[in-house]
């Protein structure tokens, strides 16, 4: 599954298909060739999603969907502008593939900064932070199972009556 085709990877490279509708197997790079970029372009949009917190792949029912299909589309467009790069470029100069990549870059930046999900796509999580803690009942039933392994020390072993304690308090009972 994929969000867009080679097709809509057509519309940011017109110059390489000329008066074809998109790749085929007579253009360069080939219909096969811009799948494969298609492919890897999925992978990366989706990889981004995942690390912002969001489920992947996004449903096509989601708001955000055709923005996902344009911007899988820029970075095949891009990867197959690239593949027709001219080795007459300048060490300055830029060819219209890296342009569209480095256009790629920055949308899936902005696109992962923002609040999909009222776009339609959902969070693998709140965003909230578990810390610990346990309630009694679970403390209780966990020391009560028998099949636990018993802790090697017990709080309080180790104080011994006139000892200084790291709060700066004597002790001044025999340990617990």
């Amino acid at each position: 599954m994929t969000y867009s085709s080679a097709s809509d990877a057509a519309l940011f490279c017109p110059e390489l298909v000329g008066d074809n509708t998109g790749f085929d197997d007579q253009t360069t790079p080939t219909r096969k060739q811009v799948n494969q970029f298609i492919s890897r372009g999925y992978s990366r949009i989706n990889t981004a999603l995942a690390q912002a917190g969001y489920n992947t792949p996004i449903s096509s029912a989601a708001t955000v969907y055709d923005t996902l299909t344009d911007l899988e589309a820029l970075y095949a467009g891009a990867r197959a502008q690239m593949a027709r790069m001219s080795s007459r470029l300048g060490p300055e100069e830029r060819g219209k593939g890296q342009v569209l990549m480095e256009q790629f870059d920055k949308e899936l930046a902005a696109l992962c900064a923002k609040d999909l999900t009222r776009a339609g796509a959902t969070r693998v999580s709140s965003g909230r932070l578990y810390v610990g803690g346990i309630s009694r009942s679970d403390k209780k039933s966990y020391e009560d199972d028998t099949d636990r392994v018993q802790p090697r020390f017990k709080r309080g072993e180790f104080k011994r009556r006139g000892t200084q304690q790291p709060s700066g308090m004597v002790v001044d009972v025999e340990s617990d």
